[in-house]
């Protein structure tokens, strides 16, 4: 499932953007995303024997966006902010494919 791929790459910039932040603060935030990444991708690992877990998985995304874009709009660097497009570029790509696979594709 290209989701894998996509969530794996999202994960690498979300560790990017943790080392790259000047904020201490901020930290644990990127921690929590990292923390939900892998439960996403538990859940897609889990889909086959649980179609039930890529509804899981969509709510998730959900909440990591929303921890992104928190993070990216309190961002006090310029430079950052192609690597939060990314970011969110791929849980995208990954939203896109799970409702492909689900047959909730327009």
């Amino acid at each position: 499932m290209a989701a894998h791929q996509a969530l794996a790459a999202c994960d690498s910039v979300v560790d990017r953007l943790h080392k790259m932040c000047c904020e201490p603060d901020r930290s644990p935030r990127m921690l929590a995303i990292k923390d939900s990444i892998a439960s996403i991708q538990a859940e897609l690992n889990a889909a086959e024997g649980e179609p039930a877990s890529l509804e899981r998985a969509l709510s998730h995304l959900m909440d990591v966006g929303g921890q992104i874009g928190w993070l990216q709009i309190g961002c006090c660097a310029e430079a950052r902010m192609p690597l939060y497009a990314e970011a969110l570029e791929r849980l995208t790509a990954v939203q896109l494919n799970i409702n492909e696979t689900i047959g909730n594709a327009h």
